[in-house]
């Protein structure tokens, strides 16, 4: 975390103040099906699979907060003040890699927080599995990379 902390990928500090977006335009020819759908892109920046829920730093989170489930709580309660998002028939949550973890814990959240919308996932990369950390040449040390089921106590641990 301590690599990315002072960039876009820990910190929304380091946003730009504004970004073209692509694969989310309004175009006929790119984007035929959902293009007249309402789009919110999430920067991955909490580094917790948006799974966090720590308001507090601490020597025990690496003095990081951990907060991706309240970023993601926060930015809906915004949209329900200054949308309609309420008003929601159906919604899909995507993401890529970490954020494509990060769709699987959400989703049952996100039905109950909009029972009128038909909610999905789309996770792109977000599927892991059983894994023994790699500990070949230019291996990390970090707990983190460890996927076995005996290591998800201490990954809810640090996020919670």
């Amino acid at each position: 975390c301590l690599s990315r902390a002072a960039t876009a990928l820990g910190s929304s500090l380091h946003f730009p103040p504004s970004a073209t977006l692509s694969f989310l335009l309004q175009d006929t020819y790119a984007n035929p099906h959902l293009r007249s759908w309402n789009r919110v892109h999430l920067p991955y920046c909490s580094q917790d699979l948006w799974t966090g829920q720590r308001t507090v730093r601490s020597r025990e989170t690496f003095d990081y907060y951990f907060s991706g489930h309240l970023i993601v709580d926060a930015v809906l309660t915004h949209l329900e003040r200054h949308s309609d998002l309420d008003a929601a028939r159906r919604i899909i949550l995507t993401g890529e890699s970490a954020g494509g973890i990060g769709v699987w814990p959400h989703l049952d959240w996100l039905a109950q927080r909009y029972p009128r919308a038909t909610v999905v996932g789309a996770p792109i990369a977000g599927f892991y599995f059983y894994a023994h950390p790699y500990t070949g040449p230019g291996h990390t040390a970090s707990h983190l990379a460890d996927f076995r089921e005996a290591a998800w106590p201490g990954h809810y641990a640090l996020w919670h």
